[in-house]
Parts: C-alpha cells; sequence; structure tokens
C-alpha cells in the first residue's frame, strides 16, 4: 500500500541576475544564462569554482565581449576567422533534438503552471483536472532524461492533482 502526502519541497522559483540584479522570471520559470568554471589541479585557481547567473541581456551583453576578445586575440593570426555574432559559442541542435527539446520545454511549463493552479486553488474544472492527469500519464514519453528538480516537479503535480480530486469529486 502507497502512502501518499503533501511534503513542502523548496525549489528556485526565480533567478537574479548577478550583473545587473533582474529577475529571470517567465511564466514557465527563471530563464538565464550561466557562466560557470571548475578550477581542477594544478591551475592558478586549484579547487575554485564560480557560477555567475546572468539574465539575457547581460549574457549577450558578455558573449559580444568575449567575441571582442577573441577579435583583439587573434587579428594578427595569418589564419584568423573572425567570430561569427550569430554563432560565437551557440550550439545548434538539429531539428530532432530541437524538437524534443521544444516539447520538453512545453510539457514542464504546462506541468509548473498546473502545479501552481491546484495549489492555489485556481482549478475550476474537470476538463483542467483531466490535462494534468494527461501530464502525469504522458511522463514516460519524454525525450529528455528527468532532471532531479522536474521529478519533484512530477511529485507536486501528483499530490495536488489528488488534493484537488478528493475536495471535487469527477464524475
Amino acid at each position: 500500500m502507497k502512502v501518499t502526502a503533501m511534503i513542502p519541497t523548496e525549489q528556485v522559483t526565480d533567478v537574479l541576475c548577478d550583473v545587473c540584479g533582474d529577475s529571470t522570471a517567465s511564466e514557465c520559470g527563471p530563464e538565464f544564462g550561466t557562466l560557470q568554471a571548475h578550477w581542477g589541479y594544478g591551475s592558478q585557481h586549484d579547487t575554485e569554482r564560480y557560477e555567475v547567473h546572468l539574465c539575457e541581456s547581460c549574457f549577450f551583453a558578455t558573449l559580444a565581449y568575449l567575441r571582442q576578445e577573441h577579435r583583439v586575440n587573434n587579428m594578427f593570426a595569418e589564419d584568423y576567422q573572425p567570430a561569427s555574432p550569430e554563432y560565437f559559442g551557440r550550439q545548434d541542435l538539429g531539428l530532432r533534438e530541437a524538437m524534443d527539446e521544444f516539447l520538453a520545454s512545453t510539457y514542464w511549463c504546462r506541468v509548473t503552471q498546473l502545479i501552481g493552479a491546484l495549489q492555489d486553488g485556481r482549478l475550476p474544472d474537470r476538463a483542467a483536472y483531466l490535462a494534468a492527469l494527461e501530464l502525469l500519464a504522458g511522463r514516460d514519453d519524454l525525450p529528455l532524461p528527468l532532471e532531479p528538480e522536474q521529478a519533484t516537479q512530477l511529485e507536486l503535480l501528483r499530490g495536488a492533482t489528488a488534493a484537488w480530486a478528493a475536495n471535487h469529486p469527477v464524475n
């Protein structure tokens, strides 16, 4: 027999940009870039770790600065090729990978919205309840592996859906 309970968990709801201090919150959760380094044995910064969160504007300003540094450091090399403003540092996904990532992000956006609606009592009808159940049922079809935070979100959705169903009998 399974025993279930609503257990409060701590989740990241926003990330503030470490440069300008702006919120990176969006309808589907924080959207931000990360500049990080983990320096290993033998480096000048042995054992130091850095992680800088950047809003979209500061991220692309930082990227522009790095492109400029690339130009300054390589401009006199015989085989110098300027860094493309559109592709410098960018990792292009193939069509399949891009679609998989889009579908997964859309899924998690909807999960986040439904958790909030269920917990705040803003889920007024049977159709929305069934949408939550459909999201829970479709979790095995996700193209990307679950992150620990995503597994927590599914558990929150499962618990909130069960609590809603207990208070709103569905015919």
